[in-house]
C-alpha cells in the first residue's frame, strides 16, 4: 500500500513526463515543415486554404489527418 506522500510523488513525476512530452511535441511542431505544394500527403488532393490557415505546417488534409491519428493511437495503445 502506497503512502500519501508517494502518490503524490508519482503524480508529480506523471505531470512532468507529460509536460517533458508536449514540450518536444511543440517544439517538433515549430521546426515542421508545411506541405511543398500544398497537397496531402496521403492522398495526395490540395489541402483547403482552411487548414492550412489554421494550420500553416499541416502536411495531410483534415480526414487524412483523423485516420493518421486514429492509427497512431491504435498504435500507442498496443
Amino acid at each position: 500500500m502506497w503512502t500519501e506522500q508517494q502518490y503524490e510523488t508519482a503524480a508529480a513525476l506523471s505531470e512532468r513526463e507529460r509536460e517533458t512530452a508536449l514540450d518536444a511535441h511543440r517544439e517538433r511542431m515549430a521546426r515542421a515543415e508545411p506541405s511543398p505544394d500544398g497537397c496531402c500527403e496521403a492522398c495526395g488532393e490540395p489541402i483547403p486554404a482552411a487548414r492550412l490557415a489554421a494550420w500553416p505546417t499541416a502536411r495531410r488534409c483534415v480526414p487524412c489527418q483523423e485516420d493518421h491519428d486514429k492509427r497512431q493511437s491504435r498504435y500507442a495503445r498496443g
